[in-house]
């Protein structure tokens, strides 16, 4: 089969082409706007922290409210995992809602739980990514299968606009002439890159 995908669309068809668990089933690759490699895609914090905060949000983990740097043991997180698989899915839309929008309100993008994580060995499931996809691509181990990638224009102008509604001007900083004038294009630029 050959996957195709704009944007999140053109991550996920180049994370298929790269896993393990899918890269002897694919023909080729399409992908626009987006890539494995793009600053946005992989969880910047291989913590547990975005995960549990989502599963706080979907009613599954009471213990983020009381130590949001725990991590629980294996046990529990599998106690975790079965409660989101009975999440519905509405519930499930707006926990993840829920954690954007704090996310967004003290000037982050809010990707971290909903895009790829690199999974270690504590997950007892068939993992989709091991390492970080660069360490597999420079030994050549992702789908040897045909790629196109492109891109279009203004496809990442959207997250400029969560910014600018969810913090700029909540916190009034749209009218703080020294924000704008010295810390406005560096605070774009470090959210970009997800060094927050």
């Amino acid at each position: 089969m050959t996957v195709s995908g704009q944007s999140a669309g053109a991550m996920m068809a180049s994370f298929l082409m790269i896993s393990p668990l899918s890269r002897d089933k694919l023909h080729g690759v399409i992908g626009v706007s987006g890539g494995a490699l793009s600053v946005w895609a992989l969880a910047k914090h291989p913590s547990f922290f975005h995960h549990l905060q989502t599963a706080h949000w979907a009613g599954c983990y009471d213990e983020w409210a009381t130590d949001p740097d725990s991590v629980p043991d294996v046990a529990r997180r599998q106690e975790i995992v079965v409660c989101m698989k009975t999440v519905d899915t509405q519930e499930l839309v707006n926990a993840m809602s829920k954690y954007q929008a704090e996310e967004t309100s003290i000037g982050r993008l809010g990707y971290d739980a909903r895009v790829i994580s690199i999974q270690d060995d504590s997950i007892t499931i068939p993992r989709m990514l091991e390492e970080h996809p660069l360490n597999i691509l420079r030994r050549g181990e992702q789908a040897n299968v045909p790629l196109i990638m492109g891109a279009t224009r203004h496809d990442g102008s959207f997250p400029a606009e969560d910014i600018y509604q969810d913090f700029i001007a909540p916190n009034g900083l749209e009218s703080n002439t020294s924000f704008v004038r010295n810390d406005l294009i560096p605070f774009l630029l470090e959210t970009a890159l997800g060094r927050y």
